[in-house]
């Protein structure tokens, strides 16, 4: 039985920081990620934990222009990402349609 559990981009930093883990940079899938080990069960548990940040974003952003696609997704619009709003806004011109 394996389970996974969400974290927005700053709990996974708190968490790299609080196992001493190394932050790494994926060049291929354009991801961030970092491993440790848990050892407060009986047993020690190896975990990865991949998540996305600005360099991911733009990736995404460049992906989507090189193929033509008119927009992308967002999974969870709750967890907040400053940073993917600065890219966007710093890379588009947002209009606002009222209808």
């Amino acid at each position: 039985v394996t389970k996974a559990n969400s974290l927005t981009i700053n709990s996974a930093i708190t968490l790299a920081d609080e196992v001493g883990a190394t932050i790494h940079f994926d060049e291929v899938s354009q991801t961030s990620y970092f491993r440790y080990i848990d050892n407060k069960g009986k047993y020690p548990h190896p975990h990865i934990v991949w998540f996305i940040d600005a360099r991911s974003i733009d990736a995404i952003m460049k992906l989507a222009k090189e193929y033509g696609l008119h927009g992308t997704g967002i999974w969870n619009i709750m967890i907040y990402f400053p940073q993917m709003w600065l890219l966007v806004n710093s890379q588009y011109e947002i209009e606002t349609i009222l209808t």
